[in-house]
């Protein structure tokens, strides 16, 4: 990370919660595959580099260059074992060096996959917990941000799809009152709260 300059960003949380979708967004440009079905079944490191390419990290320090995302999809459906995949790509938004981490769903991750997001998040300078607007109140989730603020990485909650609310059903303010109360019962240590 200090070699490479790195600035990193890394999205948790559940499977489909619209993290892929979210970092493509910032990035203006469609890196990650995104789609209503999990896609992210490693954890992917996309960096602003001189050079694009992407790499897929293998056990035992192992590696191989790829040409495609679609070339990771292969080796998963294969049941090659990917700990990591690298992708470097250009950009005029952010400086080299600035990375953004994609971790597969909390609940979706197998015992490796675990293992390797948190081996991962600890180099974060950030982590934006990504949930879907209906299941934000989740002890899964309150769970895990209280781990991560035992590890003090800053920690900023992101409701993504808001665009399920219904305001015939409840207001918006009253929502977001019923998420700020949890997060003062739980005690967690949130930098900021993003609804999107």
């Amino acid at each position: 990370k200090v070699y490479l300059n790195q600035f990193t960003a890394s999205f948790v949380g559940h499977f489909s919660a619209g993290k892929s979708t979210l970092i493509n967004l910032l990035l203006e440009q469609n890196i990650l595959p995104s789609s209503p079905v999990p896609t992210t079944s490693n954890t992917a490191v996309v960096s602003v580099a001189e050079e694009p390419g992407i790499i897929a990290n293998l056990p035992h320090q192992q590696y191989t260059k790829l040409k495609t995302y679609d070339d990771v999809k292969q080796m998963n459906r294969q049941n090659i074992d990917v700990e990591s995949v690298e992708i470097n790509f250009q950009s005029d938004k952010f400086d080299k060096g600035f990375t953004f981490q994609d971790t597969p769903g909390v609940d979706s991750m197998s015992d490796n996959h675990r293992e390797s997001a948190f081996q991962y998040l600890l180099t974060s300078n950030y982590v934006f917990y990504t949930v879907d607007y209906n299941h934000v109140q989740s002890d899964m989730n309150f769970n895990f941000i209280k781990s991560l603020n035992k590890l003090d990485i800053p920690v900023i909650l992101v409701v993504n799809q808001v665009d399920k609310h219904d305001e015939d059903e409840i207001s918006f303010d009253t929502y977001k009152n019923r998420v700020n109360k949890a997060v003062t019962d739980w005690k967690l240590n949130l930098e900021k709260i993003f609804y999107v």
